[in-house]
């Protein structure tokens, strides 16, 4: 588990620095390239927000429904299992 831990840091770490030296040596060349990086950091960080807002909502929007999915379930199955004991009954009674 530890390793794995590791693993996946060094990864991010990798690939972090590779995107933050691509971004560093094109607004070296291109000065301007930094204006679009800023407008797509900010609409990220917006959504970002937006997305862990609705998620928390809908979090909390269904926390109220698991016991009615439940109920519902533990009907269906049991008027399934009783009509399938009926069948069951009225065909090896006919033999």
């Amino acid at each position: 588990m530890t390793s794995h831990i590791a693993d996946a840091l060094r990864m991010f770490m990798g690939t972090f620095s590779s995107i933050l030296g691509a971004i560093i040596l094109i607004s070296i060349v291109l000065p301007w390239f930094l204006i679009g990086v800023f407008a797509i950091l900010v609409v990220y960080i917006y959504a970002a927000a937006f997305y862990r807002a609705s998620a928390r909502e809908l979090k909390v929007h269904f926390c109220g429904y698991v016991q009615l999915y439940v109920d519902l379930t533990i009907l269906f199955l049991s008027s399934a299992l009783v009509n399938l004991q009926k069948y069951n009954f009225w065909v090896f009674k006919a033999y």
